[in-house]
């Protein structure tokens, strides 16, 4: 049986005890095997294998004990089947029945298999490959991976042939992303019945390649019971929930959003922040800054209002009408920043908090649930009082976490973002590339965060479509200029441009 080799990325994502126990499931019920699953997996990683890597004539392929290693044995014998120079590297005897049924398969096929223990030519074998194919560990990796091990990925790394991994990378977490000591980096990843996490966010993004999935025909109905670890934002999600505007609407009733930031030297953070909220459809935006430069800003945006700030002077009266508050774009921590981030605390408006917002709040701690965190890994450190390490060894777990400690909802940023809130699954944005690596995106992204609040969507909804459309944005903009040398003002037309696209699509999911 073939599967086809790109069927389109489900929305769930799964932790690897969850893909165990669907694949129990499945096998419980009598309708397939767990042999015949591996068939499966092997015949769709072989199919991935000639769909992307067409002109190979040599591959190797390095197999574990386990059953991850029984679907490298498989698609070993399908390779040498279908005229392919095969050689099969183990990491060992098989130790369960299936693997060890797939391994004979592919020795009654014709397959030369190796053991790699004490092997001196594996080196130099693996270097020589046209193609490498991993399955050495896939879900398996419970521990930092060193020793023989390590030394074998690293020569599978340092080869000049590419990579196909089977199920996950090894050495890759599936649940969180983190490597695990050392990991394959695969330039293709084959991964079947449910989409593991660690595929997407954390070293999974750089450490997976292009990611193939294959249902290996286990139907929705049968992973039902199971619950996902988190949901992937995808156009269709955002498309649902999208508002196109009234054909009577006027500024006035489009939101009024008020930024506050921009300290001497940093003005330029607020105003990217409320140009954002402006291209996203915000009625009104207004800048309540240092009033060192603030009759500077309209030279520099003369749609937005702006206040100079004394840091005395009271702000609760002007911002009893805002909708939501923008607060940290090039804020600073001085006394001045400290009074406008207290007074702001007063006024029990919606909130967008980021920069040093976050920072202030990491000296001050405060729980309320009106409010979208935007923290990096650096400043999520900061909030939870730990390394950046610790961070992304589980951002999953520091997402949830944040929530706990301080309430609303949590913008993890950084490779796969993630969106969390107390009642709502995590969110995963698969979208966005290594140019947002630059000054200024995150000022970008609470500007339109914030003005999404101010026109009426919840603040998780504004925070999801708002990671979306400014991630897309940013691969719109790699797609046509490049990525290195992006800046974070490239985004605003993009941005503008998206959200109109997903106003006007179909209503399909509404």
């Amino acid at each position: 049986m073939k599967f086809p080799n790109s069927s389109p990325l489900p929305d769930t994502l799964y932790t690897a005890a969850a893909s165990r126990e669907i694949d129990q499931r499945v096998i419980a019920g009598g309708e397939v095997s767990g042999f015949e699953l591996m068939q499966r997996a092997g015949q769709f990683s072989h199919d991935c294998l000639t769909g992307d890597f067409p002109g190979v004539k040599r591959i190797t392929v390095v197999c574990g004990s386990g059953n991850n290693g029984g679907d490298g044995y498989v698609v070993a014998a399908l390779a040498q089947a279908n005229g392919y120079a095969t050689c099969v590297y183990a990491l060992g005897e098989p130790k369960t029945p299936d693997a060890a049924s797939a391994r004979r398969q592919a020795e009654q096929q014709g397959c030369e298999i190796i053991e790699c223990s004490g092997n001196p030519d594996l080196n130099d074998a693996i270097f020589a490959s046209e193609l490498i194919v991993d399955a050495m560990l896939g879900t398996g990796v419970d521990r930092d991976i060193d020793g023989y091990l390590a030394q074998l990925i690293g020569w599978i790394n340092n080869a000049r042939a590419p990579v196909l991994s089977c199920d996950m990378p090894t050495g890759l977490n599936s649940d969180t992303g983190a490597i695990m000591g050392a990991c394959v980096m695969a330039d293709v990843t084959t991964t079947f019945i449910a989409l593991k996490a660690g595929l997407f966010t954390s070293q999974g993004r750089a450490a997976s390649g292009k990611i193939r999935f294959g249902s290996l025909g286990v139907s929705r109905k049968d992973m039902a019971p199971t619950k996902p670890l988190a949901k992937r934002i995808s156009r269709a999600s955002m498309t649902a929930i999208a508002r196109p505007r009234s054909e009577t609407a006027h500024k006035g009733s489009c939101g009024y959003a008020a930024i506050l930031g921009g300290s001497p030297g940093m003005l330029g953070a607020a105003i990217m922040a409320g140009k954002a909220a402006c291209r996203i459809g915000a009625g009104r935006v207004r800048v309540l800054t240092h009033p060192a430069h603030s009759e500077q800003l309209a030279l520099f945006c003369p749609e937005l209002l702006t206040r100079g700030c004394t840091g005395h002077d009271s702000l609760l009266s002007e911002l009893a009408g805002m909708d939501v508050v923008a607060l940290g774009p090039g804020l600073g921590q001085d006394s001045w920043a400290r009074s406008l981030f207290c007074q702001a605390m007063q006024a029990g408006k919606p909130m967008v908090i980021d920069a040093d917002g976050l920072n202030i709040l990491a000296l001050d701690q405060d729980k309320c649930e009106n409010r979208v965190l935007t923290p990096h890994p650096g400043e999520a450190a900061r909030l939870l009082d730990c390394a950046v390490g610790e961070i992304e060894r589980d951002r999953f777990a520091a997402a949830r976490e944040i929530v706990d400690c301080f309430g609303g909802v949590c913008v993890l940023k950084g490779a796969g973002t993630l969106v969390a809130a107390a009642d709502q699954l995590t969110r995963l944005c698969d979208r966005g590339n290594a140019g947002q690596a630059t000054a200024g995106m995150g000022d970008v992204l609470t500007g339109v965060i914030a003005g999404l609040i101010a026109q009426g969507y919840s603040l998780f909804d504004s925070a999801c479509l708002g990671v979306w459309l400014h991630a897309s944005a940013a691969d719109s903009v790699a797609a046509s200029q490049g990525a290195i040398g992006m800046m974070a003002c490239d985004l605003l037309p993009q941005i503008q441009i998206l959200h109109n696209k997903i106003l006007d699509e179909p209503e399909t999911g509404r």
